[in-house]
């Protein structure tokens, strides 16, 4: 259905008018015509770019074209936004989107407005600021909001979710400028109107008390607003009490209010707003423009970052500074003080150039518990500032698709008084050479804001709401060589070592700790869920393989959860590093550091069908998930020498909309860190003959395929979201399993069953008896969540309607068996195929007999007749063996879910 979104100066919609047109109760065709509302699709958007160096961050982009499904949406080109997009959209009315509130409105209404505002031009950051604190923080039924709370007259009675195009309302789509013939209408009653044709003169009466006369004023001028338009004229050609009655501005005033009160009422709403706000702020603006400290002027500034979330709608912002002029930098010893709320938030930061000096202050020193002040010291300057918060984010996902924000604070309605779900509680200053002064405390999640290389700090720039707490923040700062000779030393020592300078360290919040100085950021891809992301406020993982190749040399093995609810590092020490929220499934890959292995670069796709893997110099791709030909890779370009030393992640926290009070998580985001530690070569990715990828690598000898792939069916299945899928589709990967050498166990791991007969393999793994080594595909570690189900089982996706009720009650998602093979080779292999080519059973023979357990499908029902596949050779020099297919079970719509065992082949290996 229909999503309207509509301008914030008129109330009308913005955009296209796809439905209602030609009912017995809807808009007339014949009163409304395209040319008519075409104006009402001339929109622009107004929205501010917080990563901008300017201390004006609008942005206003024209002619925008919003999407006919969902009005929210609008398609715009690169070029008319300053800063990237992951897709073509800029979403408007939405506080949760990874950039500010973005403001639509009419061509049409914007010249309304300048009228008003003449003859000085519009203040687009004052137009901004005044509309911005009247966008609700919900819409209408708890939906996305999708027009301001101002009084728009008779249009607010036909704002809904999708407009109401109801008969004898067409009026409303009227141009507010383009109104035709209006200036022939203006003047057949501003003029004094005359006969045609005037032969004789006029006789008026002489006397006083003609019937109109004798009328009460008010009593007149409402039996004048009845008439029509050429009876009104003849009226005031034959009365001088009539042409004196409508010759006041209060008449033709109440006259155009009778015949378009919705036009009036818009503009008084449009006229109270801009007299009691737009001016008033513009007046505030320009006072604090004039009164800033000269060193201001022109002074770059740092991306405002977000420090409080939610944001307030209603805001002021100011800007102070370190010192008063250029001048005054040599002898400085400006005293920066914080101060603190009882609940331990920051409220406002303020600075004065002495301690008698006056105080400049951003955000708020009333209602304060503590304040505390740090001097410049002497012969340094302050380098930069990090910011210590707490808090966190529970995303709700409606079942409608809309998203959510709440926290354990927040309310139904978010208002402006209330506690936010992040607050800072910790504000560290970093100098040239004294060692950092920190105020607060100093846990929680971590952002840094510095200068560009090359400059210096001279103010700061910050926002706060009504809550009396420091909301943005920013730094000002000039290049290096407009400050006085004398002075550079002071400005330009080096800051703390262990302090990344890279710019991409401010762009995020970063989990309990910064990121280390030495290594580049490279940045990150978002899922396409990315318009629910923002990076300002959502804390940053990171997990570095190591600082140098000294470090990478310990490398043992890198473990991704099924899941890609967290990754881990092992080291050759036996020490292990990781990130992310749960370590539920683990599969591991070794990595042969101390022999000189590295890995050099990786692929990533987040969030749906989700997928990583990680390429090392020896051409082993170790894939986790599917291998996605779209997915990004880290670094974006080969450079000579130049490799992955790292990962870093987001993921947001959901409440399962099925399980009251359980707390799920998904991968959004995934970025990386390089460095040049020497040359190395990169090859293609080893593949099969089907084009697939293997995983981790190929025999290093010859391998002959044997017989079809069982469990293939070609493109005969659609999956529960009616796409189209096959199996396996053309992003699973295949790995080889050796069948000619003695085995000691077989393990295997089940996972729920899909509402397909499909068997959900996960994981297996082959123990050879020979040298007790061990090879796998799948999760190996396995831990059980926190969070359970109403059963009482541990939480998994598969509660959102994917897998049987029954199964979900009987048993955890992963269930485990083991067969004991004794030292034997295998005979053969059993499988059982429905009707459409699916697996939805294993089972595998030993030479001496021995069978192991058929892992089948969840249930009861007869499998039917199995077939039986001999494992020999039927070459002399090659052993026999298993080439299986691993691949996503589409139990998500976008291909995510469990990656499982979906067919086999047997394969023969040529021996060394």
């Amino acid at each position: 259905m229909t999503t309207h979104v509509y301008c914030a100066l008129c109330g009308i919609p913005t955009g296209e008018i796809p439905e209602g047109f030609g009912g017995d109760q809807s808009y007339d065709p014949r009163r409304l015509y395209d040319p008519e509302v075409k104006w009402s699709r001339d929109v622009k958007l107004l929205g501010q770019n917080p990563a901008s160096s300017s201390s004006d961050r609008i942005f206003v982009v024209e002619n925008a074209v919003s999407e006919l499904a969902d009005m929210h949406f609008y398609t715009v080109k690169p070029e008319e936004i300053p800063f990237p997009l992951n897709d073509r959209y800029l979403k408007v009315y939405d506080w949760d989107a990874p950039y500010s509130v973005v403001i639509p409105y009419h061509t049409a209404c914007f010249k309304i407005i300048e009228e008003i505002a003449a003859p000085h031009p519009i203040n687009h950051q004052v137009l901004y600021e005044t509309l911005k604190p009247h966008l609700p923080k919900k819409g209408l039924g708890n939906l996305r909001p999708a027009f301001l709370d101002l009084n728009y007259g008779e249009a607010c009675e036909y704002q809904e979710q999708k407009w109401l195009t109801i008969r004898g309302a067409e009026v409303l789509m009227a141009s507010p400028v383009d109104i035709p013939d209006i200036e022939h209408y203006m003047n057949s009653f501003l003029l004094d109107h005359r006969l045609e044709t005037q032969n004789e003169p006029i006789i008026e009466s002489s006397s006083k008390n003609g019937s109109l006369t004798t009328l009460p004023s008010e009593v007149l001028s409402k039996i004048l607003l009845q008439l029509d338009d050429p009876s009104l004229s003849a009226a005031r050609l034959a009365s001088r009490d009539v042409a004196a009655e409508t010759s006041t501005g209060s008449f033709w005033k109440n006259k155009v209010y009778s015949g378009m009160p919705w036009i009036v009422v818009y503009l008084q709403s449009a006229e109270r707003l801009f007299t009691d706000e737009y001016f008033d702020r513009k007046t505030k603006l320009d006072v604090n423009l004039f009164s800033r400290s000269p060193i201001l002027q022109n002074a770059n500034s740092t991306p405002m970052s977000t420090l409080v979330v939610p944001e307030s709608r209603h805001t002021e912002s100011s800007a102070i500074s370190l010192v008063h002029q250029f001048s005054d930098i040599q002898k400085a010893r400006t005293i920066i003080t914080t101060y603190w709320k009882s609940t331990g938030e920051l409220a406002g930061i303020s600075t004065r150039y002495s301690e008698a000096g006056s105080v400049q202050l951003i955000g708020s020193n009333r209602d304060i518990a503590k304040a505390e002040d740090v001097q410049l010291p002497d012969g340094e300057w302050l380098s930069a500032i990090i910011f210590s918060s707490v808090g966190g984010l529970e995303k709700i996902d409606d079942d409608d698709g809309d998203s959510d924000w709440a926290s354990e604070s927040e309310s139904d309605q978010y208002d402006d008084t209330s506690k936010p779900d992040f607050q800072v509680v910790g504000v560290k200053f970093l100098f040239s050479r004294n060692p950092p002064v920190q105020h607060g405390q100093y846990e929680g999640h971590l952002r840094i804001i510095q200068p560009s290389q090359g400059h210096f700090v001279v103010g700061f720039d910050g926002s706060w709401g009504p809550r009396g707490v420091l909301e943005k923040f920013a730094i000002l700062h000039h290049p290096v060589d407009r400050a006085p000779p004398g002075t550079i030393d002071r400005l330009t020592s080096k800051t703390d070592s262990q302090i990344s300078s890279d710019p991409l360290t401010m762009k995020h919040l970063w989990k309990d700790e910064l990121p280390p100085a030495n290594l580049k950021i490279l940045p990150c891809t978002l899922s396409q869920r990315d318009w629910t992301f923002n990076k300002a406020w959502s804390p940053m993982e990171y997990l570095a393989f190591g600082t140098c190749d000294e470090e990478l040399a310990k490398l043992k093995a890198i473990g991704v959860d099924s899941m890609f609810l967290g990754i881990e590092i092992i080291y050759t020490d036996g020490t292990r590093r990781s990130i992310g929220p749960g370590r539920h499934a683990m599969q591991y890959y070794p990595i042969d550091g101390p022999g000189g292995e590295r890995i050099v670069y990786f692929y990533a796709k987040p969030h749906e069908g989700a997928s990583l893997r990680f390429v090392t110099n020896r051409n082993r791709y170790l894939i986790f998930g599917k291998a996605h030909p779209d997915a990004t890779r880290f670094p974006l370009h080969e450079h000579q020498g130049d490799i992955t030393m790292g990962i870093y992640c987001n993921w947001y926290t959901a409440l399962d909309g099925y399980n009251s009070g359980v707390i799920t998580h998904e991968l959004v985001s995934i970025g990386a860190f390089s460095r040049n530690v020497g040359y190395y070569e990169s090859h293609a990715p080893q593949t099969d003959s089907g084009g697939l990828c293997w995983n981790p690598s190929q025999p290093v000898t010859a391998i002959y395929e044997q017989g079809p792939v069982f469990g293939k069916t070609g493109d005969l299945l659609y999956n529960r979201y009616g796409k189209p899928v096959s199996i396996p589709s053309r992003h699973a990967t295949v790995a080889w399993f050796d069948c000619g050498r003695p085995l000691k166990l077989i393990k295997v791991a089940m996972a729920h069953s899909t509402k397909e007969p499909q068997i959900p393999l996960a994981a297996i793994s082959f123990t050879y008896a020979d040298d007790n080594t061990t090879k796998s595909i799948g999760p190996t570690e396995f831990t059980l969540p926190e969070s359970e189900t109403e059963w009482g089982r541990p939480w998994c996706l598969c509660t959102e309607g994917i897998a049987l009720a029954e199964e979900l009650k009987a048993r955890p998602h992963y269930t485990h068996d083991e067969w004991d093979v004794q030292g034997s080779h295998l005979n053969s292999v059993r499988f059982w195929c429905e009707y459409r080519g699916m697996l939805t059973g294993l089972q595998f023979v030993a030479q001496h007999g021995n069978e192991s357990p058929v892992w089948r499908i969840w249930g009861n029902e007869r499998l039917g007749r199995p077939t039986e596949q001999a494992l020999v050779s039927t070459r002399s020099n090659c052993t026999p063996g298993l080439k299986l297919f691993y691949d996503g079970d589409e139990r998500t719509l976008y291909g995510g879910g469990e990656s499982i065992v979906a067919a086999l082949q047997l394969i023969e290996i040529e021996k060394a």
